[in-house]
């Protein structure tokens, strides 16, 4: 018990030399390291000898004398027999020699290294170069190729079917494996083997389309579904890859045709890939504008199949057709699935993003942007989160411009690199409205237009009339005699492209323009779901302008006071006691509000509420708590969502404030913040009063011994203090 937890375990980590340790050896510590990856026999080898990796022959000799021939001839015959594999595990040399009893002895004697797989090891490099020089040949190899694929590591036995001179066997497992590594997200894996391929059958050619185009190398991509076209079998997948490169780059009009063409060559009996080609016609019809158009085609596919999945492109449309919070609620719910490999503009963090930054939170905005960028996989997936990220910095007072310009510049860079225009489109958007919040007009407008050239070059409506609206904001912004035409124009495009919320938005600029109505707008856009256009900055709303010229109280959809004794509204009206049905329900919520913006694991939470409960118990309570507080808050939600401000990442769970929650603690701390930073004297005092004021009494006092809460009531105490002096 005295060497417990002193005792350290010396393995290949700590023997092998390192790169400097072999320079203190030798001069050709380089190459020797290169060659040995620091085995200190190969080394000690080498050194003591004058041996260089360049000296081959000399190298091999003498292997062949020391390490070689002091072998015995069984533990010599089942090197060969395994010398062509890369790595060494009982299964496979059992499946080779009838044994793995001498894998450990070896490994014991130095000439094998562990991998990071448990029981698995490989050669050293020396000895590895040795063996296959002395023993590959074609029929080790198709061995091998057998054992793996016996095994289950089909794509490790492609390079052997190579190696043993029967590449039709290596196309053929490739063909077999080549959809599991697609929908992994396995890419360049698929392209490595591929290019080892001397030819490409049809259906190859259409894999590799696949790979490049998930690496957004869409001009290799377009050129791989052209060959593949040719053959008949499978032109109809041919035809819509194609498109589907067109449905990604966002050029409806390329894309239409050659949809058409593939639905008409597509078998009626192949039902999976005529959804499939009306999925892609649906999510066309939306980059189009199109959005009754696109829920028709995609009820269409749905009904083609068994059992239809709910996809992003079902929040995309819920998106531009104004169903913002059904959008956010779809995709809340789908990150609880399976992750899925991300896929562009597409991906579901990135549409989170954006419908955020709409509803002005610019806090789930900004996580979710970084989490795409640190996610990011390719330049078109990463000029997005680029974009999102400026869109939710935006929103930010305490941004500068100019940081939230470099968001678009570097979206702007990333986008140059894919070679597709469409994509700079939603950067330029972002920047018109970046400038014209800070009143440069004719930048503002600059952008929009060259946006608007874009858009329109590509058929997408949708985003016309949003760039559209952007130029209407900025003649407003300056005052421009042409911004009531601008306005009216974006309503009309906003109509035609049934897209609700873009109405509202155009219907508010314009009441604001003309300076007429604007109460009846901001009632219309609350009674839409819309509230938050005038509650808090997002992107598109009118909050700053309104706050100058006619401010609106309006109400939020949930109001919590912590300050002082809890109580909490729901639409204008208190939630009552009653309304929570389990204490437990109202103690999660108090502990989610103590740590709110913060992810809190399933098993905290669970620990914290029941700290005595079994796991088994504790999870099915954790449900019926987690389902009761939803219903509390937001009895109305759409099925199976979480209520309004609650959202779930992974194992985690977290309260927001801001899109859809107001609490008197945040609102303190927003007038504090303003407060410290307004020159004007009179106005900063109003402020802090305002701030002070909130202050009804200590956080959750009703809680006195809640040890959830005591670190945030101290913290919050603190902060009054300081705004009260």
């Amino acid at each position: 018990w005295l060497a417990r937890g002193r005792v350290a375990t010396l393995g290949p980590a700590e023997l092998f030399f390192t790169p400097q340790e072999v320079a203190a050896l030798t001069e050709d510590a380089e190459a020797i390291h290169a060659a040995t990856g620091g085995w200190p026999l190969a080394v000690d080898l080498m050194a003591r000898h004058g041996l260089s990796p360049r000296r081959e022959t000399a190298l091999d000799e003498y292997l062949a004398s020391e390490i070689w021939d002091d072998l015995a001839a069984d533990d010599q015959s089942f090197l060969e027999a395994c010398a062509v594999l890369e790595q060494w595990s009982a299964p496979l040399c059992r499946a080779l020699t009838g044994r793995d009893d001498t894998l450990r002895r070896l490994a014991d004697r130095g000439l094998l290294a562990p991998t990071a797989s448990p029981d698995t090891w490989r050669p050293q490099p020396v000895l590895r170069d040795f063996l296959r020089k002395r023993a590959a040949s074609p029929e080790r190899h198709a061995r091998a190729a057998g054992a793996l694929e016996a095994s289950g590591h089909a794509l490790d036995a492609i390079p052997h079917r190579l190696a043993a001179g029967t590449p039709d066997a290596a196309a053929a497992l490739l063909e077999k494996e080549a959809p599991a590594l697609l929908s992994g997200g396995r890419h360049e894996r698929l392209l490595g083997l591929l290019s080892a391929l001397p030819a490409l059958s049809p259906r190859l050619l259409l894999a590799r389309g696949h790979a490049h185009r998930r690496a957004n190398a869409f001009e290799a991509a377009l050129a791989d579904f052209q060959q593949a076209a040719a053959d008949a079998a499978v032109a109809p997948k041919a035809l819509a890859a194609a498109a589907a490169v067109y449905v990604d780059t966002v050029q409806p009009a390329r894309a239409a045709r050659l949809l058409r063409q593939a639905f008409r060559q597509t078998s009626p009996d192949d039902a999976e890939d005529r959804a499939r080609i009306l999925d892609l016609i649906s999510e066309n019809c939306v980059n189009e504008g199109r959005a009754a158009a696109a829920l028709r085609y995609r009820r269409w596919g749905a009904s083609l199949l068994t059992r239809p999945q709910r996809s992003v492109l079902d929040a995309r449309i819920l998106l531009r057709t104004g169903q913002l919070r059904a959008a956010r609620a779809l995709l809340q719910a789908r990150q609880e699935a399976p992750a899925e490999a991300a896929d562009g503009h597409r991906d579901d963090v990135l549409v989170l993003a954006y419908i955020a930054a709409l509803e002005g939170d610019a806090g789930a905005a900004e996580a979710a942007a970084r989490q795409a960028l640190s996610q990011a996989h390719s330049p078109f997936t990463e000029a997005v989160a680029w974009m999102r990220l400026g869109h939710a910095l935006q929103l930010q007072p305490e941004r500068t411009l100019e940081e939230v310009i470099a968001c678009y510049e570097r979206a702007e860079a990333e986008a140059e690199r894919t070679g597709v225009q469409r994509v700079r489109a939603e950067a330029l958007m972002g920047l018109a409205l970046a400038y014209a919040a800070r009143g440069d007009v004719p930048r503002s407008y600059a952008h929009a237009t060259e946006g608007m050239a874009i858009t329109r070059s590509a058929g997408d409506t949708w985003l016309s009339a949003w760039l559209r609206l952007a130029t209407g904001i900025a003649g407003v912004e300056g005052r421009h005699p042409s911004a009531a035409d601008l306005l009216q124009q974006a309503r009309n495009e906003m109509d035609t492209c049934r897209d609700a919320f873009g109405a509202c938005v155009a219907s508010l600029w314009q009441a604001v323009a003309s300076g007429e109505g604007v109460e009846a707008a901001v009632a219309r856009a609350r009674d839409r779901g819309y509230g938050f256009l005038t509650e808090r900055p997002s992107l598109f709303g009118p909050r700053r302008v309104l706050s100058q010229e006619t401010p609106v109280p309006v109400e939020s959809v949930l109001r919590v006071q912590c300050l002082g004794g809890f109580r909490a509204w729901r639409d204008g009206d208190e939630i009552s006691p009653r309304a929570w049905k389990r204490e437990k329900a109202r103690e999660l919520f108090l502990i989610l509000l103590s740590r709110r913006g913060t992810a809190m694991q399933k098993e905290t939470l669970m620990e914290a509420l029941w700290p005595d409960a079994t796991t088994t118990a504790a999870k099915r309570d954790f449900r019926v708590a987690l389902h009761a507080l939803s219903e509390a808050l937001d009895p109305r939600r759409p099925r199976n969502a979480h209520a309004r401000g609650l959202e779930r990442r992974g194992t985690a769970y977290l309260l927001q404030s801001g899109a859809q929650v107001e609490i008197d603690a945040d609102e303190m701390e927003r007038l504090i913040g303003l407060a410290s930073r307004e020159p004007d004297a009179s106005k900063s005092r109003t402020l802090w009063r305002r701030a002070v004021e909130l202050y009804r009494g200590d956080f959750l006092e009703d809680y006195p011994y809640a040890e959830f809460a005591a670190g945030e009531r101290e913290r919050l105490r603190a902060c009054w203090v300081r705004a009260a002096e």
